[in-house]
């Protein structure tokens, strides 16, 4: 007897967490039971993270009959599962059955067999719920895993987002991909987060970001570090009129004098960027006029730095190109607007 109350206690407090938190974590499923004790109205999520490999029985019993994927779901993360294309299949119907939009589907260490992973693309392109961000993980790029990423930024129509996470490509997955994508690049948001890849590979791929047939509005380098020919391909690209770039994200990147020179001409002379966020980068302002009578054209810059602005030059350079304090956050950290 006080076997059973103790499963009904965990079910029941089970249970109001999930009612309170709406989140989903598989490794919550230990100690529960192969069945709930206690009976509760299905609960709609907003999160459903499998962060612990659960069997599909367990899944069925606890996250598609008990609960219910929220019209809004903010994340889908596929975790540490290991998941054969009909496993997979009941979790996207259950998805499907419920959400318009999944804001981020985390591919996070899942392990996805060839099969599997095709599926999941082409789901994708069927399907009526909207994928927001498609954020790889730790997924080790083969050759036929680059094929199938091609097809799945082709399907992409100009939208969503790519998030490179902590990918591993090597220079041919790269070059394969790249020329596999018979829309070039088809989303309009990019970060590549920390992406384990060759510099020559980035080179490459940052020439096919800044193509103008690309449909790319926002990129960010993530904390991937940029050599100087990749960055001074973004930096040229971003400039470019025919570039349509709204917004860049530059993370501690190491600026040479030439890129720090091309970087003054993108603020002044950029066609379609709106906003760039430098954070912890190293700039080589020494050239950048003390006071300059042409304007910048990039609208708002965000500076974040690891010393104070009273400290930064960079500040006073931004300033004398008539940018003025939009909102201090700390004294690191800045928005600065025309």
């Amino acid at each position: 007897m006080k076997v059973i109350c103790t499963e009904k206690n965990k079910v029941k407090h089970w249970f109001e967490a999930i009612h309170k938190t709406q989140l989903f974590e598989s490794s919550s499923l230990r100690g529960l039971g192969s069945s709930p004790t206690v009976k509760e109205p299905v609960v709609a999520l907003q999160a459903v993270i499998l962060d612990s490999p659960t069997p599909i029985q367990a899944l069925r019993t606890w996250l598609f009959k008990q609960c219910r994927a929220g019209q809004d779901t903010l994340v889908l993360d596929l975790g540490e599962q290991q998941w054969s294309k009909s496993d997979l299949a009941e979790l996207l119907s259950w998805v499907e059955s419920s959400a318009q939009t999944v804001h981020v589907l985390k591919l996070g260490e899942a392990a996805l067999d060839l099969e599997a992973f095709a599926y999941l693309v082409e789901w994708q392109q069927q399907t009526a719920v909207n994928v927001n961000e498609w954020d790889l993980g730790n997924m080790v790029v083969t050759l036929p895993r680059a094929r199938i990423l091609a097809q799945l930024c082709d399907n992409m129509g100009g939208k969503g987002k790519i998030n490179f996470s902590q990918s591993y490509w090597d220079s041919t997955q790269m070059k394969v991909w790249l020329w596999s994508c018979k829309q070039g690049i088809n989303c309009n948001r990019i970060t590549l987060g920390a992406m384990r890849c060759p510099a020559e590979s980035i080179d490459m791929l940052m020439m096919h970001c800044m193509l103008p047939s690309s449909k790319l509005e926002v990129f960010s380098t993530g904390t991937t570090l940029l050599s100087e020919r990749a960055l001074g391909s973004l930096l040229a690209g971003i400039r470019d009129k025919a570039v349509t770039i709204q917004a860049c994200v530059l993370c501690r990147q190491h600026f040479s004098k030439n890129n720090s020179a091309l970087l003054l001409d993108v603020l002044l002379n950029s066609g379609s960027l709106q906003r760039v966020a430098l954070m912890e980068c190293l700039l080589d302002t020494y050239d950048w006029p003390e006071a300059s009578a042409a304007k910048a054209k990039v609208k708002k810059v965000y500076l974040e730095t690891d010393i104070e602005y009273s400290k930064d030059d960079t500040l006073k350079k931004l300033i004398s190109l008539g940018y003025k304090e939009e909102r201090k956050l700390t004294e690191h950290k800045v928005w600065l607007t025309q």
